[in-house]
């Protein structure tokens, strides 16, 4: 998802391009847009990195994880190793050919709480059977 940049994100991009140019040679620097370009897609791409009580310490790009889709119904979770290691472990049976799918939102939130927070942030409507159940009946 490519967001609009604001002026805050043009801003930080333009003091990342300023703080590389006086350490590094001109041929080694990314451009204005290259950095505008992370900058804008990290907010959807990156993971929280937590400690072993799961409180975020950090976020971090994992690129081959970014790849990963959402479920309201995810058959893996987002562990860490040591550091800032990520992997992910199956919470249920996976059949050979199904979708390795995460949760990219809190799974205890309400599902009308669930799909705004996509909607809002991932800019997808999420339509799962999950979402289309009354919360009640939603239960992970």
């Amino acid at each position: 998802v490519l967001h609009k940049p604001s002026d805050a994100i043009a801003i930080t991009a333009a003091q990342f391009l300023s703080i590389l140019s006086s350490s590094h040679s001109s041929r080694s620097i990314p451009t204005f847009d290259a950095i505008l370009g992370l900058l804008v897609r990290f907010p959807c791409n990156n993971f929280a990195i937590v400690d072993d009580l799961w409180s975020g310490i950090a976020a971090g790009v994992y690129p081959n994880a970014a790849l990963f889709n959402h479920s309201c119904h995810p058959n893996v979770i987002p562990a860490f190793g040591h550091g800032s290691t990520l992997s992910f472990r199956a919470i249920r049976d996976i059949s050979p050919g199904e979708e390795i799918c995460h949760s990219y939102v809190e799974l205890t939130l309400p599902s009308w709480k669930r799909r705004d927070v996509l909607l809002r942030d991932y800019e997808f409507l999420c339509e799962c059977e999950r979402c289309g159940k009354r919360d009640d009946e939603a239960r992970v």
